[in-house]
């Protein structure tokens, strides 16, 4: 019996052909990859208790997560072409329903590294370093656990890091962004 949580090649490639369609309207560069990723401790929210702390907490939490991220929005696709990386905010609405919303950052291909990455139970904690004018800036984020998500393991690829489980073949998991993959 197959493992219904099991993503085949076709479901890797309908998947990675939504990721690059949502995105290439905005770009004049063919797209190579997208992966979705997010702030570093977005899971910590879902806690309930963390919600009954209060307000002040949740504010300085996320203040403290938004500057890791460089600004970046809670929800965002890192689109990598032969020359740019594009980070766009975006909204997974079900399954493959991608909205982009608008692009929020743009970096030179050779400004953004992969400086690391770390395994978690359910995700993975990436570090870039990304260099603008002159300024060095490390930008921490979180994405699927790589092992499970061909799409981001892709990017950090493309970004000189190859990733642990990222060989872009059928990988059991989630579908892109998180959520369970459609049957």
């Amino acid at each position: 019996m197959r493992n219904p949580f099991e993503l085949d090649a076709t479901k890797v490639a309908e998947y990675e052909k939504k990721y690059k369609d949502a995105v290439q309207p905005g770009l004049t560069e063919d797209v190579q990859a997208v992966g979705a990723f997010q702030r570093t401790g977005q899971y910590l929210l879902t806690i309930p208790l963390v919600g009954q702390i209060g307000l002040v907490f949740y504010l300085l939490y996320q203040s403290v997560n938004k500057r890791r991220a460089g600004s970046l929005p809670m929800n965002f696709l890192l689109a990598v072409t032969p020359q740019k990386v594009h980070a766009f905010k975006y909204r997974q609405r079900g399954y493959g329903k991608i909205k982009v919303k608008h692009e929020v950052a743009v970096w030179r291909r050779s400004d953004i590294v992969v400086a690391g990455t770390v395994d978690g139970a359910i995700s993975t904690t990436v570090t870039f370093h990304v260099s603008e004018g002159g300024e060095s800036q490390k930008v921490v984020c979180n994405t699927s656990k790589l092992s499970m998500n061909p799409w981001s393991a892709r990017v950090l690829e493309l970004l000189g890091r190859r990733a642990s489980g990222g060989d872009g073949g059928g990988h059991a998991g989630t579908a892109p962004g998180g959520g369970a993959p459609p049957a």
